[in-house]
């Protein structure tokens, strides 16, 4: 393509201006009005910047040197953050690997012990059943003692009652108790009086009736 300036931009076929802008990293999309414009924008950017270097002084010179040299310490700086970052993403990974682990570790631990004490609560319930099934044999047995027991009470009682039929009534003795006269103690009296009646089993009705018999 025959060099051309910005008075010419407009006189170049659509492809043609797409290709020099995508040479300079511009949108190649849209109508060529849009096309032209922004290529003659982008020209007189470029001339306008080198007639800013051909007209620059020596101190700009100077500067533009200077930022040229520190470019690369920036650059090392750079890499320096860059290693230190990568270094910190790979201890944070490894932390977080870590703690993935303990707590796997953890959560194995706590299934080992869960496991345990639930093989225990099976032992306990097993003995639990077996005491509860002794606690059973224990009250049969303790039924038939009892009903043991209640038969053999109640034929010793019958035998009791037979051998007393068999046996002879023998009446016992009747005491007599003598008049109380005055003169003796009534304390000693009343003590006389009462083992007479116990001897002689009177009842209460009795003991009032004798005593009154006896004044």
């Amino acid at each position: 393509m025959a060099d051309f300036d910005i008075e010419s931009v407009s006189g170049l076929r659509v492809i043609e201006l797409r290709e020099q802008l995508s040479n300079r990293g511009l949108p190649t999309t849209g109508l060529k009005e849009e096309l032209v414009k922004r290529l003659r924008d982008a020209m007189e950017s470029e001339q306008s910047i080198r007639e800013m270097s051909d007209e620059s002084s020596p101190e700009i010179s100077e500067r533009i040197k200077a930022i040229g040299e520190k470019e690369p310490a920036r650059e090392e700086r750079k890499s320096e953050s860059e290693i230190n970052l990568n270094q910190l993403l790979a201890t944070m990974m490894n932390m977080n690997y870590n703690l993935k682990e303990m707590k796997a570790d953890k959560v194995d631990k706590n299934e080992e012990r869960l496991g345990e004490i639930e093989k225990n609560i099976e032992k306990n319930e097993e003995r639990f059943g077996e005491i509860t099934l002794e606690i059973g044999k224990l009250k049969e047995a303790m039924k038939v003692d009892i009903s043991a027991e209640k038969l053999n009470f109640a034929k010793e009682n019958i035998r009791e009652q037979e051998i007393s039929q068999d046996q002879p009534n023998i009446a016992k003795p009747n005491i007599n108790i003598s008049i109380y006269d005055g003169k003796t103690s009534w304390q000693v009296y009343k003590t006389q009086f009462s083992i007479v009646a116990n001897g002689n089993g009177w009842d209460p009705v009795t003991k009032a009736r004798q005593l009154a018999a006896s004044l």
